[in-house]
């Protein structure tokens, strides 16, 4: 029999029956949702029409009788306006869609009338029905507990293949007997530049790479090398800093993979731009020489990871063409020394790498700009003998004058250093000039005291026109001219020597020291790792 349907096509019982639907679901806390609804017999009556068995088998002559009543009623049914008679006979040809109906128990396949299916889902729920809802939901509740106990065993399989890596079961072991990460490791300076000497401090570019394997365990995976955008990072990363660091003014690390000898390795590209605070030993500047240390610890301790030398590669580079060394210039018989080894800091050993880049500095600049500047002017002191040396006011002037030019250059050589605590080797000629000036300022002031009285050189009268001893006073300022520039250019001389025999004997020390140094980095660098490595771990 074709199901009853609107003006517009629709059958009415669609909505009553979403909308007890609906009432039922919320009633019960059920999530309105395809997937989530269990599959209860409630549910089969929505979903799967003519599989619901009545319990209540009284009705069964009631719904029988309601059925016949109904066929008659849409048999004798008028013709709605707007549809004719025609249209109706071919709606009644065409196979309607199943309306779910409710079927009598034990007689499967036979439906009932439309209205005794209303009835049913408006009818209150008997104490056969709540028995039965509440059975399928313990069967519910019991399929959700099955479900949530198979994650569980999957996620304790999980956990024990973890477990048996060997990445886990090291943690798990005495700390003596944990194998430490081997990581390879080498360093190359770009470029070294801004030293300055007022601040001291440098800037300096640094690349390091460090290459370690990669474990074979679930829990450090890799992209390959085909599908790696550059966005991939390990879950462990080798930890270190750069110590005396004032500022780090780039960073940058990336990291991929790649195959050496049957074995996949973790490759660790990083590039630091820093800026490094070095104390400069100034007691023999302008001829000084400098070590510019960079130093790179670890913060993992060597129990856990230890940094090695490459086989096939040096462990420091240094680009020496791209420095900017401003006032110096590399130590061409070693121009860095370089060791790597395990060293105690704050109450750990960790490994570290430090770098000492052997510098010479110019001093070209300073005996020009500097030196050569107070050697003029002290020299100028002795161009006042030219006036006579009666003239004492005349000869102060100019004395005075100098005093004051050899304070300013002083104060200028004062910014090109920072505050010391100790005399270097240009300050002592700059301090020799000043005390030459001040020499020649009290010898035209003592000397003329020996010959002329303040009453021949009185401002009250009038100075006399002669004296009996102006020839030998004037014979005495003359010898006292000619000792006076003697000293100086003794002086100058001594100096110059003294100055070249000490930059000789600072500049083949320095390096001297910077090669026997670097003579013993490369019997103790690698090795004492090894042996403070192994003396820990015991292996």
């Amino acid at each position: 029999m074709p199901r009853p349907r609107g003006l517009d096509g629709s059958c009415p019982c669609e909505e009553i029956i979403e909308s007890r639907w609906l009432e039922i679901t919320e009633s019960r806390g059920i999530i309105p949702c395809e997937e989530k609804i269990p599959e209860t017999p409630a549910r089969r009556l929505v979903t799967n029409p003519g599989h619901r068995q009545v319990k209540n088998p009284e009705n069964n002559s009631n719904n029988n009788k309601n059925n016949n009543n109904n066929n008659q009623t849409a048999a004798t049914a008028k013709p709605q306006a707007g549809r004719s008679p025609s249209n109706l006979d071919s709606e009644s040809t065409e196979e309607p869609t199943p309306v779910p109906t409710p079927v009598k128990e034990g007689s499967e396949g036979k439906a009932t009338s439309t209205n005794e299916f209303v009835s049913w889902v408006f009818s209150p729920t008997s104490p056969e029905q709540e028995e039965e809802q509440a059975t399928d939901d313990v069967e519910a509740q019991a399929q959700s507990t099955e479900a949530l106990r198979r994650l569980t065993e999957k996620a304790r399989a999980k956990l024990e293949l973890l477990a048996r890596s060997p990445a886990l079961q090291n943690k798990e072991q005495p700390e003596d007997e944990i194998p430490a990460r081997e990581i390879t490791t080498s360093v190359v300076v770009p470029r070294i530049f801004n030293i300055n000497t007022l601040e001291q401090h440098f800037s300096a570019q640094v690349n390091i790479t460090m290459v370690w394997p990669l474990p074979v365990n679930e829990s450090e995976s890799a992209p390959e090398p085909a599908n790696d955008d550059g966005d991939w990072i390990p879950v462990w990363t080798p930890k270190y800093r750069f110590r005396h660091l004032l500022e780090e003014k780039y960073g940058f690390a990336h990291y991929s993979t790649r195959w050496q000898g049957g074995q996949r390795w973790i490759v660790a590209e990083s590039e630091h731009l820093v800026v490094i605070s070095e104390a400069l030993e100034l007691g023999d500047f302008p001829v000084d020489c400098q070590d510019l240390n960079l130093q790179i610890l670890s913060l993992i301790p060597t129990t856990w990871a230890v940094w090695k030398e490459p086989k096939d590669s040096e462990l420091i580079q240094l680009d020496m063409h791209h420095c900017l060394l401003n006032d110096f210039d590399f130590v061409k018989e070693c121009p860095f020394t370089f060791r790597l080894y395990a060293s105690e800091h704050e109450a750990r050993t960790a490994s570290r790498i430090d770098v000492k880049i052997k510098l010479a500095r110019k001093s070209f600049y300073y005996i020009l700009n500097v030196a050569g500047m107070v050697f003029i002017i002290a020299s100028f002191s002795v161009a006042s003998f030219a006036i006579h040396p009666a003239a004492i006011k005349e000869r102060l002037a100019t004395d005075f004058q100098l005093v004051l030019t050899c304070v300013t250059l002083k104060l200028l050589l004062g910014q090109m250093l920072p505050p010391l605590s100790y005399i270097t080797l240009l300050d002592l000629y700059v301090i020799s000039g000043f005390m030459f000036v001040a020499g020649m300022t009290v010898t035209h002031t003592i000397v003329p005291m020996w010959y002329v009285s303040k009453k021949d050189v009185s401002a009250v009268t009038l100075s006399p026109l002669s004296f009996l001893e102006e020839a030998a006073f004037v014979n005495d300022d003359g010898s006292n001219f000619r000792v006076c520039i003697s000293c100086w250019m003794a002086f100058n001389v001594m100096f110059v020597l003294y100055a070249k025999r000490k930059a000789h004997s600072v500049y083949s020390k320095f390096v001297a020291e910077a090669l026997a140094e670097q003579k013993f980095h490369d019997t103790a660098s690698d090795e004492e790792v090894s042996k403070r490595y192994k003396s820990q771990t015991g292996l």
